[in-house]
């Protein structure tokens, strides 16, 4: 209400008879207005939402208010939610003059009564952006030169466009007059430095035409420089039917221009140049009585192409020709330096050389035209197979078998005739050692699982039907086999299971003495450079004897074969061991085990290109291992192990392919392991237990050092592919079966931290106890 309200009540009670009266004045006040408030900012920037903030309004009776934006004068904008307590609105682009923006808030309470408020919002004026043509350039002719605006900027940060106008000097084509960036081709000049200039103008989407500024750059087109000839050095004595380079390559521009060279022959017996405008030319050197001297003459001219000609640009250069010939025989040895004998109709090349860091040289100069002969004596005895005989001539004839050559020397020929030998003992003694080292850590490393064995001597296995057991710290309860019922105390720890297919089979299956057992890996190895598959199989059957006590005997059979043809320095072979083991076990949750095995590989090896050897070795090995088991709750264990194992490899003296006898050597070596395996036992259902597990190997692998006596047989420099410390992981599962069956799959890689040795693949084993 807009004006103070009196309001009287009166209020009778009658009875029929008589009445009584009374009344009440209720004032009620006049309603007072809104007040109109708000945020909103004084400056604003362009493409910026802008919020108008009517919520500080307020009523005075705290009725509820109705809200009312309206723009009363500037660049007309949009209001968003003009009838909330907050509008919005998005700042137009700038023009070249500030721009005032005003807006009106009206409030209205629920009496119609209303209060209103003015702001006023400024959008000033657009800045002109600022070129930048980037620093002045010296370039050279030919060049392409790039224009850099780069460096322009815009006060708000407005996109800009640019355009660049060229303002002096020779005309040139840009790649595009408006990008940042544009790019010409430097043209040519005339003796001179020249300048040319171009201004940059930039613009963003308000500069007018008025507000336009530019900056300029001078690019120097430096002066054109005359090349210098270079026609090479003096070459000389030539032989007669040589082919002869001529070389104008050291010739050079200052300026970086394209060379043309033109070849002119002054004097002597005349040529046939294969390109007179070549910077290097051939010619087959003439035949001469004596010897002669053959001058040319090079002329160098740049892309200006010159009339008239500096003597810079001009150099001679002489060829001398000769009628003579010479023979050279170079041996040369891949191994030892040894003393290399030849047999020749030229007495200065019947003589004995001594080869140094693998080669030596015999020369025959000043040697008449004809026809000669030369042989090398046979090396065999120090191990030396001639593997080729190359002269540089094509018309003289080998002989490898008869290890000499037919010469047939031309008047001015230098003929060098190259024998190479390669020490096939040593080659083939360092190719078997490495072979064997490799695939003996392979053996070493692939060794059958010892947890079957620990599982017999433990009693760990499948939910057996109807056969109890209880065994306290490892020892058997006696007469518990009869029992429904499985039950281990150990480690703190106890663990009891029974079902139904037990109780039903209550006392029937007699204690399981013998196993039957067989295990294989399959892997893809590298040793050293040679890549390979390896695999191994093992057979064996052991024995229960008491309590504590395995003893059991194995078949090994083993195959390493190369990835493809076997190339110089690799080797392949199968072998097999057989031997006895023994299993004990020491106390409740430590076991050891011992092994020894015997056998013989059957291996062939490429000591040279093109040639395979076969050869034999015998083997022993020994073994021994000690093992903890510990439960980790009541599922979980943990066995860490110990393990050292040795294995020798003895390799029969052959005679190979050339001839050459490849002693015996032994390669004996061993290594060193801990491996901690964590395992978990999973219930399946019908009498099988699922055991995932997994372990981790550090290997010390010594004794691939070879001793006095191989290293005799051995290259200079020889080192094993092998040795020192590194990792092995593996991950899989046994299933274990109330019949006494078992199974395991598990994959794993062998190799970890070494460079020269990896082997990674699957392990598959199955047993049978009875």
């Amino acid at each position: 209400m807009a004006n103070r309200q009196d309001i009287i009540l009166v209020f009778e009670a009658s009875d029929g008879s008589l009445s009584s009266t009374r009344s009440t004045r209720i004032v009620v006040e006049a309603n007072l207005p809104p007040v109109a408030a708000f945020n909103a900012p004084n400056t604003i920037s362009a493409g910026q939402t802008v919020t108008l903030d009517g919520t500080p309004s307020s009523d005075p009776e705290g009725d509820a208010l109705v809200y009312r934006w309206e723009q009363t004068a500037g660049p007309p904008v949009t209001l968003n939610n003009a009838n909330s307590a907050i509008a919005t609105f998005t700042a137009p682009a700038s023009t070249g003059t500030d721009e005032v923006f005003r807006f009106r808030l009206t409030v209205t309470d629920t009496f119609d009564a209303s209060g209103t408020r003015n702001t006023a919002i400024t959008l000033p004026a657009n800045s002109r952006p600022v070129p930048d043509a980037g620093p002045d350039q010296s370039v050279s002719s030919g060049s392409t030169v790039t224009l850099d605006g780069s460096g322009s900027t815009d006060p708000e940060g407005d996109a800009i466009t640019y355009e660049w106008v060229q303002t002096s000097g020779p005309t040139v084509t840009l790649s595009d007059n408006t990008v940042v960036n544009p790019t010409f081709t430097a043209p040519d000049t005339l003796g001179q430095d020249v300048d040319i200039e171009f201004s940059l103008t930039v613009r963003d989407a308000t500069t007018g035409t008025a507000d336009l500024v530019e900056d300029t750059v001078t690019i120097t087109v430096l002066a054109n420089r005359p090349p210098t000839a270079d026609a090479g050095p003096d070459q000389g004595p030539i032989d007669s039917g040589q082919t002869v380079t001529l070389d104008g390559t050291g010739s050079a521009d200052p300026d970086g221009d394209q060379l043309f060279y033109t070849w002119v022959q002054v004097s002597g017996t005349p040529v046939t140049l294969s390109d007179p405008s070549a910077a290097q030319p051939t010619f087959t050197a003439p035949s001469v009585m004596g010897n002669e001297s053959l001058e040319f003459s090079l002329t160098v001219t740049d892309v200006d192409g010159q009339v008239k000609v500096l003597p810079q640009q001009i150099d001679n250069v002489v060829i001398e020709v000769r009628a003579v010939g010479s023979i050279t025989l170079i041996p040369q040895i891949t191994g030892r330096d040894t003393q290399v004998s030849f047999t020749s109709d030229v007495a200065a090349l019947d003589t004995t050389v001594a080869t140094s860091g693998g080669t030596a040289q015999v020369t025959a100069s000043s040697v008449a035209a004809g026809s000669y002969n030369v042989s090398v004596a046979d090396l065999s005895a120090d191990g030396y197979v001639i593997t080729a005989i190359n002269c540089n001539d094509t018309d003289s004839v080998v002989s490898l078998s008869a290890r000499s050559v037919a010469i047939e020397l031309s008047a001015n020929e230098d003929l060098v005739c190259t024998f190479s030998a390669v020490n096939s003992r040593e080659t083939a003694s360092a190719a078997i050692y490495n072979f064997l080292t490799g695939r003996n850590a392979l053996i070493l490393s692939h060794q059958p699982d010892l947890q079957r064995r620990l599982d017999r001597l433990s009693g760990t296995a499948g939910a057996r039907a109807g056969s109890g057991s209880i065994t306290a710290y490892g020892v058997p309860v006696p007469g518990s086999e009869r029992l429904p019922v499985q039950a281990e105390i150990a480690s703190g720890s106890v663990r009891v299971s029974s079902n139904l297919s037990m109780a039903l089979g209550f006392g029937e299956e007699a204690e399981r003495k013998f196993d039957v057992w067989t295990e294989a890996y399959f892997s893809r190895a590298s040793i050293g450079q040679q890549d390979g598959d390896f695999r191994i199989l093992y057979i064996g059957a052991d024995v229960k004897v008491g309590e504590s006590l395995l003893i059991g005997a194995l078949v090994q059979q083993d195959k390493f074969s190369d990835r493809g043809n076997l190339d110089v320095g690799e080797a392949e072979g199968d072998g097999w061991m057989a031997g006895p083991y023994l299993t004990a076990r020491l106390g409740p949750n430590f076991y050891a085990e011992a092994r020894a095995a015997w056998g013989r590989s059957e291996n062939t090896v490429s000591p040279l290109p093109g040639q395979v050897d076969a050869f034999d070795t015998s083997r022993s090995y020994y073994a021994g291992s000690l093992i903890g088991q510990f439960d980790i709750g009541q599922l979980t264990t943990f066995r860490p192990e110990v393990t050292v194992r040795y294995l020798s490899e003895k390799q029969a003296e052959y005679t190979d392919g050339g001839g050459v006898v490849i002693p015996s050597q032994t390669v004996a070596q061993g290594d060193v392991s801990f491996r901690p395996r964590v395992s978990h036992m999973i219930a399946v259902g019908d009498g099988w237990t699922l055991r995932p597990f997994a372990e981790v190997e550090g290997i010390y692998t010594f004794g691939t050092d070879p001793d006095q006596a191989i290293a005799n047989a051995l290259p200079v420099g020889f080192s094993p592919v092998l040795d020192g410390l590194r990792g092995r992981v593996e991950g899989g599962f046994d299933l274990l079966g109330s019949g006494g069956l078992r199974a395991t799959l598990s994959g794993f890689h062998d190799g970890i931290g070494s460079d020269d040795f990896a082997s990674t693949g699957v392990h598959v084993g199955v047993s049978f106890s009875f």
